[in-house]
């Protein structure tokens, strides 16, 4: 559907959608003089299922239409699978029996 609206749209639309690329590319060239990368949010909430699909790709469009790269790493989990993953809790330990050698 995406590919057919895009299609669908005139010359001069793309020539000035192109050239709003251009210019943000500019805009942002300085910052990267100073910096090698920019860390960014990939998504609005957690990482779909590897079977559900790749997510939503709200935040990375504006880096593939500008022509960088853009890595999405993840860094923790929903609070459900973190609690799905965490090992059971060890079992306290006994103070009062302590051990002394002389």
């Amino acid at each position: 559907a995406a590919l057919d609206e895009g299609l669908g749209l005139g010359p001069e639309v793309v020539t000035a959608a192109l050239a709003a690329s251009d210019a943000a590319a500019a805009a942002l060239a300085p910052l990267f003089g100073r910096f090698d990368a920019l860390l960014c949010l990939p998504s609005a909430g957690s990482a779909p299922r590897y079977e559900d699909g790749a997510g939503d790709p709200l935040f990375t469009r504006a880096w593939t239409l500008l022509g960088l790269p853009a890595v999405g790493l993840p860094v923790a989990l929903p609070a459900s699978a973190a609690a799905a993953a965490s090992p059971p809790p060890a079992p306290p330990s006994s103070s009062s029996s302590t051990t002394t050698t002389t």
